[in-house]
């Protein structure tokens, strides 16, 4: 009887529960069927694109959290990107979103996120579609199709070619990629695939020769193929003869590719004989380097003739040090390894100049490399510090400037026609100024910032009077002298480099700071083009604290703006428009002057965040 009383009460409350929930829905407990309810909700919210378009038709499901990911409802977004679930239980749901052509997007939410029953989602699709085909060909075999070769783009899954050596990734991000290709006999190559390579959303490789031979040590006519750009005639390797033409922060030759033992040293940037137990158990071999750089390079009457300015290291006049330079024509049919002159060599602690006549280049893009030879076997711990590398008409003595004719508009610029003329137009379109490690600097000296787009591995830094402060963390630091007459001419010093404008890069934006709230920073852009007309750019808008053009000062602009310690929106953006310059090349110029302060104390400092071309 007391049972049947129980039974009675818990019926009752359980009609009462009931009524009370009589707008939220129950469902039986598929595991134990015990009939336990669940209060259920509402998912809704909006779709959108990366450019914040809203998206129509996405396929939205929700699913349980757990490992069967089991369904629980799905829809659709409408023509202005929302959706809407009911009846999903206010428990953990994950919920996908997907359309053809977009990354899928995945949210997990946890039961406590449902606020009064519902839950409101806002997420970003990113557009997806894009691809990424080529073929691989077999150089041991006359060049057919390589099948077996495994290629990835480190995005996940990688793919291996058939018998016709083609493959291809679908459904990819447009972002950056390292195209990486491997096969065991052949060796390995690597590519990087930049957003801005992407037509039409799509990239299509140029075919990839796997087992070629080596034209230089370890660097096959693939691995040529994509070689950094030398674009400019003068690399500076060491200290300046008592803080002449260079100082101990201008020394960027080290940002350059090398291969085998580089150390950057105070003398210069130093290719070293490697000397482990390995190689010195080797022979000597006077044809093929042991340690070198290597960089693509324009060869013009402007620039034919090479110089080094070079010491030793462990050296005698009787065991000297073999070095020398090798030039690759990629243009010829077969591709090799061509001496300029004979090898050089040299014995002692003081300094020589060396010219190596590059004439028979002239009009061509080739492969320059420098590098050292073993001459001995065993112990041979010879080094060669190269404290200045230059290209120009005739040969540099020292580590001077450049000869040549100076552009007749900018009076100690030291800059000359025949550079302008000569180098290389730069074609990427971003530059940090920030140095990207923690010190901005290791024993291989700047090195750390090739591939990085740091304004002083692409860009020319010129010398005139002040040194940089390259490692600053707010960005890269140009600077003037303390206590000087002000000078809106000549500048302090400055960075300089060539561009083809078009459409695609006629707007730039600079972006920079200072460090005083009283005290202006003064600088100026010229535009240089090859016939040595001058431009002096005036930026078309600024978001600086405070702005404005010198009177009297040639060009010249001063600004105030103390903040954007690594944050970049505190940063003044200068912003130019050089659609004037469009199917040109031009030298573009940036260069810090000592403009007018009180009693002409303290230096003023330009620090360079990044510059930006569209």
């Amino acid at each position: 009887m007391k049972f049947k009383q129980i039974s009675r009460v818990f019926a009752l409350v359980s009609m009462i529960s009931a009524i009370a929930l009589s707008g939220v829905s129950c469902r039986d407990d598929e595991n134990g069927g015990s009939g336990e309810t669940v209060v259920k909700g509402t998912i809704t919210g909006t779709v959108k694109d990366t450019q914040g378009n809203l998206l129509s038709d996405v396929t939205v499901t929700v699913k349980t959290t757990d490992t069967a990911r089991e369904l629980e409802s799905s829809s659709t977004t409408g023509a202005d990107g929302t959706f809407s679930i009911s009846d999903i239980p206010v428990t953990a749901q994950f919920v996908t979103f997907e359309k053809k052509g977009y990354a899928s997007v995945g949210i997990t939410i946890p039961e406590n996120r449902f606020m009064d029953g519902s839950v409101s989602l806002s997420p970003i699709m990113e557009y997806a579609a894009g691809i990424i085909s080529g073929k691989i060909l077999d150089a041991q075999n006359g060049n057919v199709p390589l099948s077996g070769a495994k290629v990835s783009i480190g995005a996940g899954d990688d793919v291996t070619t058939g018998n016709d050596g083609t493959y291809r990734f679908e459904g990819l991000v447009i972002r950056d990629y390292t195209l990486s290709v491997s096969k065991t006999g052949y060796g390995s190559y690597s590519k990087s695939l930049t957003s801005d390579m992407f037509v039409d959303g799509a990239i299509s490789v140029s075919d990839i020769t796997l087992g070629g031979k080596e034209i230089l040590p370890g660097l096959t006519k693939q691995d040529l193929d994509v070689a950094d750009v030398w674009y400019m005639d003068d690399y500076r390797g060491g200290k300046g003869n008592g803080g002449g033409v260079v100082d101990w922060s201008c020394v960027f030759m080290s940002t350059l590719k090398y291969v085998g033992n580089f150390e950057n040293q105070n003398e210069g940037c130093t290719l070293r004989i490697i000397n482990d137990a390995a190689d010195q158990a080797k022979p000597a071999d006077l044809d093929n380097f042991n340690t070198f750089t290597y960089g693509k390079k324009k060869i013009t009457e402007d620039n034919k003739i090479l110089t080094l300015y070079v010491r030793t290291h462990n050296t005698t006049a009787d065991a000297p040090l073999q070095f020398g330079v090798q030039v690759v024509d990629l243009s010829a049919a077969d591709p090799v390894s061509e001496k300029v002159g004979e090898n050089r060599s040299h014995g002692s602690d003081s300094y020589s100049e060396y010219a190596f006549d590059l004439s028979d280049y002239v009009g061509k893009e080739v492969i320059v490399a420098v590098g050292i030879y073993r001459a001995a076997t065993g112990d041979y711990w010879h080094q060669l510090p190269i404290r200045h590398m230059s290209f120009a008409k005739e040969q540099v003595n020292n580590d001077e400037y450049l000869p040549g004719t100076e552009v007749a508009a900018l009076p100690g610029w030291h800059l000359t026609m025949e550079t302008v003329r000569s180098i290389m137009p730069d074609e990427k379109t971003s530059f940090t100024g920030l140095p990207g490690t923690a010190d901005g600097k290791s024993s291989s000296g700047y090195n750390v910032w090739n591939g990085t787009g740091q304004i002083a591995a692409n860009w020319g830094f010129m010398y005139v009077s002040k040194d940089t402060e390259p490692t600053a963390s707010q960005g890269f630091v140009i600077k003037t002298r303390s206590g000087v007459a002000a000078n809106y001419d000549t500048p302090e010093s400055y960075f300089y480099s060539k561009f083809d404008i078009s459409s695609v890069n006629d707007h730039m934006t600079l972006k920079v700071r200072n460090f005083s709230d009283d005290t202006p920073t003064t600088f100026k852009i010229a535009a240089i083009s090859e016939d040595g007309s001058v431009s002096y750019l005036d930026p078309v808008s600024n978001t600086a604290a405070s702005a404005s053009k010198v009177t009297d000062g040639n060009g010249c602009w001063q600004f105030i703006n103390n903040a954007g310690n690594g944050n970049e929106a505190d940063y003044a953006a200068f912003e130019y428009d050089l659609s004037a310059f469009e199917g040109k090349n031009v030298v573009l110029a940036l260069g810090i002057f000592k403009g007018i302060t009180p009693d002409q104390g303290g230096e003023q400092k330009l620090s360079i965040y990044g510059i930006q071309f569209d």
